[in-house]
């Protein structure tokens, strides 16, 4: 039978095994390292040092899909996180908080405040919520003022501006990215987003609810309408399964759609086709600008002859 031997994937096994025990309590009912041992027919001290990353021995993917099962999650969702760090993440949120994001300036089209004004039907529905946001702008002091007036200080962190890595750590340490824009011509972030397994909350309006399709590869609101973000936040945080669904179809459209080599070929075709447009219309236009003129000329001569007749009739009968 397979064994997984890897320490570092041990960690990344056993964080994701304690993160979702503990979401289990939140959402399901009572779910302890003991219960979750019966369950999967193995040692509670397994169950234990893999929680606590102690774990030096192999374990089997029989037993890990045993344990997924009792967790009613996908085996996949056990060997999420390669990529999170888990330290950067409790920066800003605690492990059993559910990370909402935004990335973005900090100015009215980009909508941020709509969102605030969602967290509380956010948090009336799932209390574990943590609105992190990361930018600057001009609006910042504003915002401020907005969260404490809201009383919502201690679920909602303003990181500042990130660069770098730490943009795709946080997109890797968050559960689900939000892009309330209230104008937004094209939105490179939410592809960013996207790209890195984070489902996404759009407006519908501007280029990216062109981008997004609704409960297929993202979820649409209504453009500066909080009820309407916080729906679809809220129904992403409950279901896993279109959450999944959601992250993979996502991803793969990013990536056959809006990568840099179709993106250039996209764009070489675009600019071959304009030339060959451009050149069929110049030449049409050389060709009826000779055809013009040879009009012009025959129409010349036309009179030049109708002319000479005429004097000679003239002549004639003087």
């Amino acid at each position: 039978m397979s064994n997984v031997q890897s320490s570092e994937l041990f960690k990344i096994i056993g964080k994701n095994i304690k993160y979702y025990r503990k979401l289990y309590n939140l959402e399901k009912g009572k779910m302890t390292q003991e219960k979750l041992a019966e369950l999967t027919d193995v040692s509670i001290a397994l169950i234990g040092n893999l929680e606590s990353e102690k774990i030096d021995q192999g374990i089997s993917v029989f037993t890990l899909w045993k344990i997924s099962k009792a967790l009613e999650i996908p085996i996949e969702n056990l060997f999420n996180g390669i990529e999170r760090d888990y330290n950067f993440r409790r920066k800003y949120a605690m492990d059993n908080e559910k990370v909402i994001l935004f990335m973005g300036r900090l100015v009215y089209e980009k909508g941020i405040q709509h969102l605030i004004s969602a967290m509380p039907k956010i948090l009336e529905g799932y209390h574990d919520a943590k609105l992190v946001i990361c930018g600057k702008g001009g609006m910042q002091d504003e915002l401020q003022e907005q969260v404490n007036a809201m009383g919502i200080g201690n679920k909602v962190y303003f990181a500042g501006y990130m660069k770098g890595k730490d943009v795709q750590k946080m997109y890797k340490a968050a559960d689900i990215s939000v892009f309330p824009s209230t104008y937004e011509p094209f939105g490179i972030v939410a592809l960013e987003a996207m790209l890195s397994e984070n489902p996404v909350v759009v407006s519908d309006i501007g280029g990216l609810n062109e981008i997004v399709q609704h409960r297929e590869n993202g979820m649409k609101t209504y453009c500066g309408n909080p009820n309407s973000i916080a729906d679809s936040i809220l129904e992403l945080l409950y279901d896993h399964k279109l959450c999944a669904e959601i992250t993979k179809k996502a991803k793969n459209k990013v990536r056959n759609e809006y990568n840099w080599s179709k993106i250039s070929q996209d764009t070489h075709f675009a600019y071959q086709k304009a030339i060959c447009q451009s050149m069929a219309e110049k030449q049409k236009r050389e060709i009826e600008q000779e055809r013009a003129q040879k009009t012009k000329k025959a129409k010349n001569t036309e009179n030049e002859i109708t002319n000479l007749l005429s004097f000679k009739k003239r002549q004639a009968y003087a």
